[in-house]
């Protein structure tokens, strides 16, 4: 019988490789918003008609949009986290829903149609006013 000897230090190497990996693959959030496909925590600014923007050029989802198209769409603009900063991502507001200033949602960074979701808050923590990111 032949027996495989392993040092420490291999042994050592091996278990990092491995614990590297597997971080680098995030589960998706809630199971369903995977950050692979472009989605990120965010925090809602605030909701805003394309007739109030500022800067409407700057739109992320609103290049391709005629000045009538943006000033009759309502936007969210969330931060989010980029690396160690916060960000903003401008996104048309789904159909159907509504959010707020505070208000914890999903963000997807590569697409614009039904690019924010709610997060589920759990329990406990909305009584707490925390936002997350």
């Amino acid at each position: 019988m032949t027996r495989f000897r392993v040092s420490q230090r291999t042994a050592a190497l091996s278990m990092l490789a491995l614990l590297l990996a597997a971080g680098c693959a995030t589960p998706p959030y809630e199971g369903k918003y995977s950050f692979s496909e472009g989605w990120r925590r965010g925090t809602v600014l605030e909701v805003v008609n394309g007739a109030r923007l500022k800067d409407p050029k700057s739109l992320d989802c609103g290049r391709n949009k005629t000045a009538a198209q943006i000033q009759a769409t309502e936007y969210v603009v969330v931060s989010y986290r980029w690396s160690s900063d916060r960000a903003r991502w401008t996104v048309p507001q789904p159909a159907g829903m509504q959010f707020r200033a505070g208000d914890r949602v999903y963000v997807n960074l590569a697409a614009c149609e039904s690019a924010v979701a709610p997060q589920a808050i759990p329990p406990g923590q909305a009584a707490q006013g925390r936002i997350f990111r």
